[in-house]
């Protein structure tokens, strides 16, 4: 008798965000096929689906979605074509596996991690001029994984003792493209291999602390640089 075993791929979907203010894990009221769709996902987004907020998500000013899962997943998230200044809310880990876009015409009031895990090149960190903090305390953002990412904006999270906000590089490919960097602390505690273009950024931080790579696992380009 022969058994064959294989494993199937995460089939990949977009989830469109609807209904106005509404809890993350809500997927039977907010998280539609489409774009302003009435068909909803039978689950919350999963590593392998993108998620949009558009024109179609928020149909009142100030509208909220507020983080109620202990553990988010998405691949890409993106924030780019909403409208009506809404807010997203809460403690938040969330695992990340493409890009982060966010708006100019939005509110983040986040705090917790963001771990950025995708293994592809042609990841996109903009932040479209927010800083990355909640109302009690700042975001962190960790490099968990191979791929590679290119910073679209300026970077700023939390740069006070009390407000801590950590950038920790420990495996994928960072370039800065020139924008600004705004931190507490950046760190890589790992020996796993990263490379970090620095172009001609200004990284403001309290410390810099790279003690966990080598020089066989660390290419760090920061000639043209400020730090």
């Amino acid at each position: 008798i022969i058994i064959f075993i294989c494993s199937s791929p995460l089939l990949a979907s977009n989830y469109y965000w609807v209904g106005g203010t509404g809890a993350w894990s809500d997927y039977a009221a907010h998280w539609a096929t489409t774009s302003g769709g009435t068909v909803f996902h039978v689950t919350i987004p999963s590593p392998a689906d993108d998620v949009f907020f558009d024109a179609s998500s928020f149909p009142s000013t100030g509208d909220t979605v507020y983080m109620d899962t202990t553990i988010t997943n998405c691949k890409s998230i993106n924030w780019s074509s909403a409208t009506n200044t809404p807010s997203i809310s809460g403690t938040i880990q969330m695992d990340l596996y493409g890009s982060l876009i966010l708006s100019p015409n939005m509110n983040w009031n986040c705090n917790g991690g963001l771990h950025l895990k995708s293994t592809a090149p042609g990841n996109i960190i903009n932040t479209a001029g927010h800083a990355l903090i909640g109302q009690s305390s700042s975001m962190n953002l960790l490099f968990e994984d191979t791929g590679t990412w290119q910073l679209q904006s300026a970077l700023t999270l939390g740069t006070g003792a009390g407000n801590p906000g950590v950038i920790d590089l420990d495996k994928g490919t960072f370039y800065t493209n020139g924008f600004s960097i705004n931190c507490y602390r950046v760190m890589s505690l790992m020996s796993s291999a990263f490379s970090l273009f620095l172009d001609t950024s200004v990284v403001n931080c309290i410390n810099w602390n790279l003690s966990g790579q080598s020089l066989l696992s660390m290419n760090l380009d920061a000639d043209s640089a400020i730090i």
